[in-house]
């Protein structure tokens, strides 16, 4: 079922697909260039098969923090069992990055010049839903975050944009085996346009096992029911205080990790219940600094997590 987009949302996609077609030329060109240094021959004939399966199969995942307060909810699971919609950070005002979403800030500027001013006039988290593929046709993409003004860039319809910056990634970076390692740099970033609806745009909803038997975890499976998906559960992600490194994210997040860490362990409810105490008490975190300063200290604990945590369950 198609969904109404607003004028503006329309106009940001159209912006996005020209800004593809003007790079076409050059995607192309490294498209050939890297499927002939591979070696994947003929390169006309992969390409068509690459594009064909990621039209066939892609799903977007929006990923998303369920433990975050969130206006008068004590939760983002619970909001969305209150109406069933998934808000942007414009609507929400909570961020694992920058709290920047407001007229003005500098993400409200990164998505004007993406999107052309279409819309003048949202980190990763521990759980995701995984969205439909009726969602693709009103999506865009870009190669890197939006906050980085990425090159390549595309729609569902003129992918080549995205798909030349992921093999140039690829090939010159040699990124693919990062991915498989907590890859936190090199990724294609999808955005949304127009309303995501729990009972019409959500196939599944994957979430970290940390959240497990909580408060949390039961709101998640309240969501599932209600709204007609299955809950799945990924392998998690787990790390020891020991084994926080001084050298990546600063040498101030191993003393941060001692004082999260829940049996000795930082995983992703540890930092949660962090940020959760320090939204109701700042006072009692003021020794780290500010508010925000302590926020932006969990963030980069969460990326130690990510790059160097371990799974919290077996491995199917």
């Amino acid at each position: 079922m198609d969904t109404p987009l607003h004028p503006s949302q329309a106009a940001a996609i159209a912006h996005i697909r020209t800004a593809a077609l003007t790079l076409r030329p050059q995607s192309l060109e490294m498209i050939n260039h890297v499927l002939y240094m591979s070696n994947a021959l003929p390169a006309s004939a992969t390409h068509t098969a690459l594009l064909a399966s990621i039209r066939r199969t892609a799903r977007v995942a929006l990923h998303f923090h369920p433990d975050r307060p969130v206006g008068d909810h004590p939760s983002v699971t619970a909001a969305l069992l209150a109406d069933g919609i998934y808000r942007s950070q414009f609507e929400t005002g909570i961020s694992n990055g920058g709290l920047s979403a407001r007229p003005g800030g500098a993400r409200d500027e990164w998505e004007r010049g993406l999107f052309g001013g279409g819309y003048h006039g949202q980190g990763f988290g521990s759980s995701w839903f995984v969205l439909k593929g009726e969602v693709l046709p009103r999506c865009t993409f870009t190669f890197g975050g939006s906050a980085d003004e990425p090159k390549w860039k595309g729609t569902m319809d003129e992918f080549d944009g995205v798909l030349a910056g992921a093999l140039e990634d690829a090939f010159i970076r040699e990124s693919g085996e990062k991915i498989r390692t907590g890859n936190l740099d090199y990724y294609v970033e999808a955005q949304v346009h127009g309303e995501v609806r729990l009972d019409r745009d959500v196939e599944a909803l994957v979430a970290d096992p940390s959240f497990r038997d909580t408060e949390v975890g039961v709101e998640m499976a309240a969501l599932a029911e209600r709204f007609g998906f299955p809950l799945q559960w990924h392998v998690g992600s787990e790390i020891k205080i020991e084994e926080v490194p001084h050298d990546f994210r600063g040498p101030t997040v191993r003393s941060l990790s001692e004082r999260v860490a829940k049996d000795g362990m930082v995983t992703a409810k540890a930092i949660g219940d962090a940020v959760r105490e320090l939204a109701r008490d700042p006072a009692a975190w003021s020794e780290r600094g500010s508010q925000a300063h302590v926020l932006q200290e969990l963030k980069w604990l969460w990326h130690v997590l990510v790059r160097y945590g371990k799974p919290s369950e077996p491995i199917a």
